[in-house]
């Protein structure tokens, strides 16, 4: 079914720009003069496709005076300001259709290119499509016959701009879906709403087109006729109903296959790239591994290179050990040092059996002095008792029985001690020596260079003969000492965090110590 959905007039008596939008059933209504026959008449040209003057205004006055240059000029009044008599212009009356059955819309009418010296010229149109937003207006005037045609040429798919009258009712037709012109009869009766009493003459005029007499026979084999033709409209539904159905489920396998088709290109296009990526890694492995190969390669051969320079460097050492005079004497200085460190123990053991004695010895004393003293318990012995008591006290320090009753008196230490003083060890960890004078050492480790010089040379490496050994912090040859695990500490935890963070700038070079060689 075409359903007419819009109206469009330009132009067209008092209304210079009027949209009517049209539903299933619609009333005109309105006072004398309000416009109803005018909308009539401007529908009738586009229904009809004709111009003829004869039948405008029937549906108000069989006996209208109204012509189409008065519409379209407005000048039905003679002093109408409205009027557009000695202008240019142009108007439009325009039908928008919807087709149910193909679900699209289509636009037909008409286009008058008006001249300021009265003539001119109808242009019907019909094009698929729905009305423009603009309403065929730019920059406030309707569109001239060039703008039309360059609209539908570059906004619709099928537009046809008819040159005859006939032409356009030729494809009006065709829009409907009708293929007889007694429509348009039917038409002109619909539109002059004027009742019809003779309702035979209605048949056969507009259904029958039988300008005389109607043959009843030949209705009633036109009737059996249009009742075959309905059953055979009938069947041919239900097979264009089947057809459907096939349509509908061949469009879904399609559909179906195409998604097979496009799913299984997917899953081979997502391995295909699944393997190409392994093989790209695959390929940038195998590339890493060569570079690593060729750099291990090289680094194997300057190795190899190296070890051949130093092999030939230990056989030129080996040689120069063999025929030098030092390693001789190094070898003779090795066993006089092992001498010495026997005749070091056997002096050891002689002073601790000698300690031993007199710490015996001491003890008798001791013993004989307490004896002494209590003898004389009048005091006619003083003499004696003096004598025992210097005794006592001379040999309290030989009671411990040690090694270092032998050693030298630590006078300086001593010294410190009675005038209250601090001191510092030097060399070695003196600490042990006075623990509550001496508060740290600064040690010089010289023996551990000797042991160094001496183990690098047993090892076969001459490197360092004949260079300079810097004894510093960062060697480990300088050091500061605190004394062992319970001696009488001095210097705070603080302190000492603070000094060994001196150190290390030291070493690392952030604070840097003249040196003296």
């Amino acid at each position: 079914m075409k359903k007419l959905k819009k109206i469009l007039l330009i132009n067209w008596l008092y209304f210079d720009r009027e949209l009517i939008e049209v539903g299933d059933v619609n009333f005109l209504t309105g006072r004398n003069g309000a416009g109803k026959s005018t909308v009539i008449d401007a529908l009738q040209i586009v229904l009809l496709g004709e111009t003829n003057a004869r039948n405008f205004n029937l549906a108000a006055n069989e006996r209208s005076q109204r012509t189409l240059d008065g519409y379209l000029r407005a000048d039905m009044d003679e002093n109408n300001p409205r009027s557009r008599r000695g202008k240019d212009f142009s108007s439009y009356i325009a039908c928008e259709f919807y087709d149910d059955a193909e679900r699209s819309s289509f636009v037909c009418g008409v286009m008058f290119d008006c001249r300021r010296d009265g003539s001119r010229r109808d242009h019907f149109f019909i094009y698929t499509g729905t009305l423009p937003e603009n309403c065929f207006i730019e920059n406030g005037e309707a569109i001239d016959l060039p703008s039309l045609r360059r609209f539908l040429k570059e906004n619709c798919r099928r537009a046809e701009v008819c040159e005859t009258q006939w032409e356009y009712r030729r494809n009006l037709l065709s829009r409907w879906n009708v293929h007889t012109e007694q429509v348009f009869r039917m038409l002109k009766k619909a539109v002059s709403f004027r009742p019809i009493v003779d309702i035979q003459q209605f048949i056969t005029e507009n259904i029958c087109d039988v300008p005389d007499k109607p043959d009843i026979e030949a209705m009633q084999q036109n009737i059996r006729d249009y009742k075959r033709h309905e059953q055979m409209a009938q069947r041919q539904e239900e097979k264009l109903a089947a057809l459907n159905e096939i349509a509908k489920l061949y469009g879904e396998m399609r559909d179906t296959a195409g998604r097979w088709k496009l799913e299984s290109f997917l899953v081979h296009w997502s391995r295909s790239e699944t393997l190409q990526a392994q093989i790209d890694g695959r390929e940038q492995e195998k590339r890493t591994c060569s570079e690593k190969r060729a750099a291990a390669q090289q680094k194997i051969d300057r190795l190899a290179a190296e070890v051949q320079q130093k092999e030939a460097q230990r056989q030129e050492y080996i040689r120069k050990k063999d025929s030098s005079n030092a390693c001789r004497e190094l070898e003779e200085l090795d066993r006089a040092g092992r001498r010495l460190l026997d005749e070091q123990e056997k002096l050891t053991r002689r002073l601790e059996n000698e300690a031993l004695e007199i710490k015996r010895e001491a003890l008798r004393l001791e013993h004989l002095g307490e004896t002494v003293l209590s003898w004389d318990e009048e005091g006619s012995l003083d003499a004696v008792c003096a004598a025992a008591q210097q005794v006592r006290g001379a040999y309290e320090p030989l009671k411990i029985g040690e090694m270092s009753i032998f050693a030298q008196p630590q006078s300086v230490f001593e010294a410190a001690q009675e005038r209250g003083f601090w001191a510092i060890g030097v060399d070695c960890d003196q600490k042990y020596i006075a623990d509550d004078v001496i508060i740290c050492s600064m040690k010089k480790e010289v023996g551990n260079s000797i042991y160094e010089a001496v183990k690098q040379y047993m090892a076969g490496d001459t490197s360092l003969w004949g260079t300079t050994w810097n004894a510093d912090l960062a060697t480990g040859y300088v050091g500061i000492g605190y004394g062992e695990e319970g001696s009488t500490q001095q210097v705070s935890d603080e302190i000492k965090a603070e000094v060994e963070s001196l150190a290390e700038k030291i070493v690392s070079g952030e604070i840097v110590v003249d040196t003296v060689r």
